[in-house]
């Protein structure tokens, strides 16, 4: 009997954590390419998939205790990576919040990069973390800092490279091969 009122008890304690569970935020990462062609640019996409009826803090929020939306990333041997695009946030105020600048629905972030013309050759992994603030309506969760990753390869200058997800990257890269490095023409 000792043991069922214990174990009920628990159950009483944990159930206000459910109820109060962080939403998930989904999180996509994508290339513009195909592949990342030894010498040649491309553009990682960090896509933030908010839940309805949340937001997350943006990049530049209005209130300066609130945690910004910021992607870090990881050292890559072969990629430099350029400054991060952040999406304009939207103004909203919230009756127990106040106006903030946040990110509703879905936020794409843009990441340029350029691979080395030296860069080793197969797969490689681009990684980082998303920190993110969510709310709802009357208050905000504890900041999170989400892991990310997207899988791709490395290839000879030369290489045809195809343009891929078109819809989350504005400027398509160029499908043609890329151009042979002078030194290696030897």
């Amino acid at each position: 009997m000792r043991i069922k009122l214990l174990t009920l008890a628990i159950g009483f304690l944990i159930a206000p954590a459910c109820l109060f569970a962080q939403p998930e935020v989904g999180i996509t990462t994508v290339l513009n390419v195909s592949a990342l062609a030894q010498g040649q640019q491309g553009k990682l996409a960090v896509v933030l998939d908010i839940p309805d009826g949340y937001h997350a803090q943006s990049n530049t929020p209005t209130d300066d205790s609130a945690i910004k939306c910021e992607i870090k990333l990881d050292n890559v041997p072969g990629i430099e990576f350029g400054q991060a695009i952040y999406p304009p946030g939207i103004d909203q105020n919230f009756p127990a919040l106040g106006k903030i600048n946040v990110y509703i629905n879905r936020a794409v972030i843009r990441v340029p990069f350029t691979v080395a013309k030296d860069a080793k050759l197969g797969p490689i992994q681009l990684s980082g973390k998303v920190q993110l603030q969510i709310c709802d309506t009357q208050s905000c969760f504890p900041p999170m800092n989400n892991p990310f990753s997207v899988d791709a390869a490395v290839v000879p200058a030369g290489t045809t490279i195809t343009a891929t997800n078109a819809e989350l990257f504005p400027d398509k890269p160029k499908s043609a091969p890329a151009t042979q490095p002078a030194d290696s023409a030897k």
